[in-house]
């Protein structure tokens, strides 16, 4: 019989997503990273971040989400991985306790491009296999999940979901390339879509859906920032004439209140989005350059300091200080663009760098 023995040089450092939740004590906030395999959690302490503990998982974590219980002071993960694996994870005693776990594959149907996930106080909805949705009811008094069931689409490439009301919103690209919103309500106890909804064209670079309150959404694309309620459209940010946004992939979108909004870009840059009200009514909205960074997969906001997670680049803390100026307070090492290296004999390397240099040019 043989063994292995397998261990890792370096721990993983690229961002790929943070949330910010009470995962560790009640009325303490804690931002919690995943870097893949690990999930390292942060204890918010006023303006810094102190490191507390690290969680390895076994796979690769493609969503995080958090979800508070009924008569819970503390928030539980949720946990779905590349392979299609589903654990929910409560902190408690000084100890990780597994509430629920299970295999989400079915066994027909073809995997979607990539996992989506939302979710509200009723139901977990999760998107994995093309023309189904998964449903997950949830318990919230008892803290109970309940036996998942599908329910069939007519949309096969979703490329961003959202709660909303009593149901989900589902952004969805058709066989002609053109993109649509179409919301679906959820009646648990038939274990099915109601039939009732809307359907709503949007523009074509459309790539980010954002819910802001109960019935309130943005939607972000290379041309506009729409603000709706429903199918209604209540106002219409235009990006002709603000250069560093428009032709740019909008990668990430973060939700700091319902009248403030994160926005990264493919170039590094974070802009903030503020929307005007008067008496609840939508006044205007406009975009204001933060600063230019790394490029950004993940954001976060606490207090008057933005938490910047790269994938492909260094993580960056800035502090937020009047009008909205920024400065570096930490940054974090990541050695993610590293794909491969091999370790080489410097003699070698040296002999061999000198026959080059020395060899004769034909002509």
């Amino acid at each position: 019989m043989s063994f292995h023995y397998v261990a890792t040089g370096c721990k993983p450092s690229a961002v790929y997503d943070c949330i910010e939740c009470s995962f560790l004590e009640a009325k303490k906030r804690n931002l919690i990273l995943n870097k893949g395999t690990l999930l390292e959690v942060y204890s918010i302490d006023n303006d810094d971040l102190e490191f507390v503990m690290e969680i390895p998982i076994y796979g690769r974590v493609s969503i995080l989400k958090s979800i508070r219980m009924a008569n819970q002071e503390v928030d539980w993960l949720i946990i779905i991985t590349e392979r299609y694996w589903f654990t929910v994870l409560q902190f408690k005693n000084g100890e990780i306790i597994t509430k629920a776990n299970g295999d989400l594959r079915d066994e027909i149907g073809r995997r979607s491009e990539s996992i989506l996930c939302c979710m509200n106080t009723q139901f977990l909805a999760i998107s994995i296999t093309c023309g189904l949705m998964k449903i997950i009811p949830v318990e919230i008094k008892s803290g109970e999940f309940k036996t998942a069931f599908n329910c069939r689409l007519e949309e096969s490439k979703i490329i961003r979901m959202i709660r909303l009301l009593d149901g989900v919103l589902i952004l969805y690209e058709n066989m002609l390339n053109i993109k649509f919103l179409r919301f679906y309500a959820v009646d648990i106890s038939e274990k099915e879509f109601k039939q009732e909804g809307f359907n709503l064209q949007v523009e074509n670079s459309c790539s980010l859906l954002m819910l802001v309150n109960s019935d309130e959404y943005l939607t972000v694309s290379n041309e506009f920032i729409t603000l709706y309620k429903g199918k209604s459209k209540l106002f219409a940010l235009a990006l002709d004439s603000f250069e560093p946004v428009r032709y740019i992939l909008l990668l990430s979108f973060n939700f700091v209140n319902s009248n403030r909004f994160l926005i990264g870009q493919s170039d590094g840059t974070v802009s903030m989005l503020f929307i005007d009200r008067i008496n609840s009514t939508v006044d205007n909205m406009h975009l204001q350059t933060l600063v230019s960074l790394s490029f950004p997969t993940c954001l976060a906001m606490f207090n008057e300091t933005i938490y910047i997670g790269s994938q492909y680049g260094d993580s960056y803390l800035l502090s937020v200080r009047g009008n909205n100026e920024t400065s570096i307070s930490r940054r974090y090492s990541n050695m993610g663009p590293v794909l491969d290296f091999c370790i080489v004999d410097m003699v070698f390397l040296l002999i061999l760098g000198m026959s080059f240099l020395t060899r004769k040019i034909p002509g």
